[in-house]
């Protein structure tokens, strides 16, 4: 039996039906969330991480108190407890699906989705004459207790009506009229012995069945569950009378095991029972219901989708899409420009976009190896004090005051100061430059962006035009002997955007500039200030015993580090780390970037610092260069990093270097951290990958809740209408809209659409077209009632079939009569009729 495949398709009708369809369901206005408008559910985390019950107050219409009167008189109450299932992004819920966010959930009952519970304030026996036959809400939907309850089994008959019929003597009373889920039967004793009675069901339409059910057991009739409590027939009197139960379905309830449906106890699976008692049903204070994933292609519960409670029908977990957009998120795409460089484009703070800005240049023919710098060898500098030269570059300011700039014109007249200029423009906008005021030879401030830069200059009359002149900038976020290295620029959603390389400082300068001096100022460098997301990190740098030049030794913050041997020591600056490498120069260390495992970076590379997410952390993501700059390997972006959780995927496994290959392209590859940032790696060109980054405007979260589906929420059930091939024509289910699920080699009703001559294997291929590893989606006229439709949803196997059952589920194809869709993956189809994806 195609179980898993029926189970997908009706359950993907109840949400439907709910108010909400696979990958667009929407929580109702009187919906519980999980969460609360200050503490968000941040993805990794588990789906009970805020709120970790749901009672009567929130959700009354599923949870409110209820009595129920059998041999005690005993008072309920109800709670549904969340489980600790996380929602994570991974491929889910198969490696054979792409990766989503979505509640991961397990196969065991020890790792639940949710308990669902209801307590008694006395104990109730079940088993006790006065307790059977009783009505009992739960969870807001009416059962009654079934007389066939014993000290093992609670039976229990959902939305259902007792008649008692008879038949013969002075008052007899062959039928009567019930009404079970908006439909009228008429019930009615044809035959009965002192241990069974035969029953014929009848419905609004004409349509008629009858079985023969013994007493305390139950079957289907016409689509309605028919249970005989008690049968007798009377040759004294010449009568015959039965106690009869109808409702719309059967539920068993067993401690330890499943939760059995339906007359020919169908598990349910996913569910166990626990009476919470040794007695069992015969004194029961508290009964639970475990509920957690069917199966393992089936342990998922994705953003966008509901998950309605298999047994009662009567609530369900909505996992409700973002109300991000589009618009809420802003695109960083980094990209190889030729073999040997590598650009970015992306839009700044001021909501303007740079276009394929180069800034890694690694030309093979270069003595310099690869370095922040353009395709013209104008390197990009990211420190204070550094020499930047006429058409070089720098990053200047911090965040929501940080510019990339380019030295535009440097001007510096033999004679008189008033004709010296110096005249910085914004990268991102080339209409807005900024101008220096000269004070007096060789020196002035400038003021980029409103703050206020001191400005150092040369030019010698022969670097007139050749770009040998250079201009250094004093930046105000700093002190006298600190300097800045790495300062960000601010993106159009709050990401701070790096520019990293390897950078070398000379302790013995007040600036920590290298090469300016062939003799130590003795001015020693007193701190180093690193963007952390927030503002700067200062590290503080002290001498310690002798000058610091003369002996080489330092202390950063409270690490020492003697810089006459190869030693090294960590700072740190919000997530990120650094290590700083003596050389075996006295007084000379370079700053190098270590990746989330502890690796030194020494390769360009671009870190976009987050905004301050739920945990008060400002994670970032590592953009790290490569190749070699020739055809065959360019300079690309080799590795991304997250720095949350140590670059790790959320299910803790490492991510790697591009992370989860996509299933319906696999040239793309995708990563998500905490932050909901998205990384995308497109290798369709394996020599020039191009990563794409999607930084989202505020941290993505999952809003998830539980809402009623009963009578005053809003919501609809489906019930149950799955019928077995044999029982169509009984149940009545035939003149409607059918999905018939499964091949004609198992299912007779799929022979019927089929034409009657196909069975299994060549047959079945011959009529379908369909061989090993095949489904197909293939929607008729109801043979059985010509207005209606017939859609056949079967493939060679059971797992091919399970395969067409998501497809339709999850991509809503067109059903009109004459289409036909085929495929072998759950993800993908091809259109063979005149069906359409919708």
């Amino acid at each position: 039996m195609d179980l898993v495949a029926v189970t997908d398709i009706s359950t993907a009708l109840s949400t439907s039906l709910a108010g909400g369809s696979s990958g667009s369901a929407t929580a109702s206005d009187d919906a519980y969330p999980l969460f609360t408008g200050s503490t968000p559910i941040q993805l990794n985390n588990s789906i009970s991480s805020v709120r970790t019950s749901i009672s009567e107050t929130n959700l009354p219409s599923v949870l409110g108190k209820e009595d129920f009167s059998g041999n005690v008189d005993a008072q309920m109450t109800f709670n549904i407890v969340p489980g600790t299932n996380r929602v994570i992004y991974q491929k889910q819920p198969t490696s054979s699906d792409d990766p989503v966010n979505a509640v991961a959930m397990t196969t065991s009952a020890s790792t639940y989705f949710y308990n669902a519970t209801v307590s008694f304030n006395r104990a109730v026996n079940f088993t006790h004459a006065d307790s059977k036959n009783e009505e009992i809400q739960l969870f807001g939907q009416t059962f009654l207790i079934g007389s066939a309850t014993d000290t093992t089994t609670l039976v229990l008959f959902k939305s259902a009506e007792t008649v008692f019929l008879t038949v013969g003597g002075t008052t007899s009373t062959p039928s009567a009229t019930v009404v079970v889920g908006d439909e009228t039967y008429t019930i009615e004793l044809t035959a009965a012995t002192d241990t069974s009675a035969t029953i014929r069901v009848t419905d609004s339409a004409g349509a008629s069945d009858q079985k023969e059910v013994n007493e305390a057991a139950s079957k289907k009739i016409l689509g309605i569950e028919v249970a005989v409590n008690t049968a007798d027939e009377s040759t004294a009197t010449n009568t015959l009378s039965a106690e009869v139960m109808v409702g719309a379905s059967r539920i068993k309830l067993q401690d330890a095991s499943e939760v059995l449906y339906g007359s020919d106890d169908d598990s349910i699976d996913g569910t166990r029972v626990s009476f919470n008692s040794t007695a069992g049903p015969g004194a029961i204070n508290k009964l639970t219901i475990q509920v957690f994933a069917p199966d393992g292609s089936n342990d998922a519960f994705a953003e966008g989708d509901s998950f309605v409670d298999p047994v009662f029908g009567s609530f369900r977990f909505v996992y409700a899409e973002s109300e991000l957009t589009e618009d809420d998120r802003e695109t960083i795409k980094v990209a190889p420009s030729g073999n040997d460089h590598i650009s970015f484009t992306a839009t700044n703070w001021q909501n303007k976009e740079l276009t394929n800005q180069e800034w890694v240049n690694n030309e093979s023919g270069g003595t310099l190896g690869p370095f922040l710098g353009d395709s013209n060898e104008w390197r990009i500098y990211v420190q204070e004090h550094a020499t930047i030269n006429e058409s070089a570059y720098a990053m200047v300011g911090n965040e929501d005051e940080g510019y990339l700039v380019k030295l535009r014109t440097l001007t510096n007249s033999t004679a008189l100061t008033t004709t010296d200029r110096i005249i910085f423009e914004n990268v991102f906008d080339t209409t807005e430059s900024w101008e220096a005021t000269i004070s007096s030879e060789g020196t002035g401030t400038i003021d980029i962006g409103g703050k206020s830069y001191g400005v150092t200059y040369h030019e010698n009359a022969s670097d007139s035009g050749n770009g040998a002149g250079r201009v250094q900038l004093n930046y105000p976020d700093s002190s006298a002997g600190q300097t800045i290295l790495y300062p960000t620029v601010e993106t159009s959603k709050g990401a701070k955007m790096m520019l990293y390389e390897p950078l070398t400082l000379n302790l013995s300068s007040d600036t920590g500039m290298t090469g300016l001096s062939t003799v130590p100022t003795f001015a020693n460098l007193t701190g180093i200030l690193i963007p952390d997301g927030d503002g700067f990190t200062t590290t503080a740098i002290v001498t310690t015993g002798l000058s610091g030049y003369l002996g080489g030794n330092w202390t950063f913050g409270t690490s020492a580090l003697n810089t006459s041997g190869n030693n090294s020591i960590n700072i740190t600056a919000g997530k990120l780390t650094f290590a700083v490498v003596a050389a075996d120069v006295m007084g000379q260390v370079t700053v190098r970037l270590l990746d989330p495992q502890g690796a030194r970076i020494t390769v360009p590379s671009m870190v976009l610092l987050e905004e301050k997410d739920e945990s008060n952390n400002y994670e970032a993501v590592i953009l790290q260069s490569g190749g070699n700059g020739i055809s065959t390997s360019s300079s690309q972006i080799t590795d991304t990093d997250f720095t949350w959780n140590s670059d790790a995927d959320m299910s803790g496994t490492a991510y790697g270097s591009v992370g989860f290959q996509s299933e319906a392209d696999d040239d793309l590859y995708y990563m998500e951290d905490q932050w909901g940032t998205l990384v995308e790696t497109d290798q369709s060109n394996s020599n020039a990958y191009v990563v794409t980054v999607s930084y989202p405007d505020e941290q993505v979260t999952a809003g998830i809740y539980v809402d009623g589906l009963v009578e005053g929420t809003g919501s609809t059930t489906l019930g149950d209408v799955k019928v077995m091939d044999d029982e169509l024509a009984s149940s009545g289910m035939s003149v409607k809209n059918l999905i018939v699920v499964g091949g004609s080699c198992v299912n007779t009703a799929a022979s019927s659409l089929l034409g009657g001559s196909a069975g299994c294997g060549a047959s079945w291929t011959a009529a379908t077209n369909a061989g090993t590893g095949d489904w197909i989606i293939q929607t008729f006229a109801n043979p059985w009632a010509s207005s209606k439709v017939a859609t056949l949803v079967a493939g060679w196997e059971q797992g091919d079939t399970a395969n067409a059952a998501t497809y339709l589920t999850k991509q809503n194809p067109k059903t009109d009569v004459g289409s036909k869709w085929t495929g072998t993956t759950a993800t993908a189809a091809t259109s063979v009729g005149t069906g359409t994806t919708a």
